[in-house]
């Protein structure tokens, strides 16, 4: 079956305002993190093994600011100048935002994430399907915007709304670093 022009405008439309709205873009101050890392790219993902080591670590943080986790990304000086792969190595975050660093458990360490401007996506499903949103926001949304990346951390926030990497219900958000 053909559809008419202005027929597969609306599908797409209405398949892209659904799956990924347009962001709120926010001013926040800076974001005091504590937490473990580790180096990884896409391809050698070790994502789960981090949260799986962090995730009994929390109730021992003192100081939280919201009951909310953090899921953070720091790309080198390149990333903004040379194509992401699959092989592009970065540093990965599991943490909470603290109001203060005093009492610090030991093993983990301290990130302040740098205030500015944000877009902030929300992304209900499972982390399988998240790089459909990273990549509508890099290749589609950003370019069409009045803004720039900036070379600030990205993160996922998530709430008492994000219910576990195997719910397709959970919820969470994702904050873009802007220029503005």
């Amino acid at each position: 079956m053909l559809l008419s022009r202005k027929r597969k405008n609306f599908i797409f439309t209405f398949v892209k305002t659904k799956l990924f709205r347009d962001p709120k873009v926010i001013k926040r101050e800076a974001i005091h993190i504590v937490g473990i890392h580790s180096r990884m790219s896409l391809a050698e993902n070790t994502t789960q093994q981090l949260w799986q080591s962090f995730g009994p670590r929390k109730k021992e943080i003192v100081h939280r600011a919201d009951a909310g986790s953090y899921s953070i990304q720091i790309y080198d000086d390149s990333f903004l100048k040379e194509p992401f792969l699959p092989t592009t190595f970065f540093e990965k975050w599991a943490g909470v935002a603290v109001m203060s660093f005093k009492k610090i458990p030991q093993g983990l360490e301290v990130l302040q994430i740098p205030e500015g401007h944000w877009a902030v996506f929300e992304y209900q499903g499972l982390p399988r399907d998240f790089g459909d949103l990273v990549k509508y926001v890099m290749t589609d949304w950003l370019p069409h915007s009045p803004y720039e990346l900036d070379a600030r951390p990205q993160f996922e926030y998530m709430d008492e709304n994000y219910k576990g990497p195997m719910d397709p219900l959970s919820q969470e958000e994702f904050w873009v670093p802007l220029v503005k």
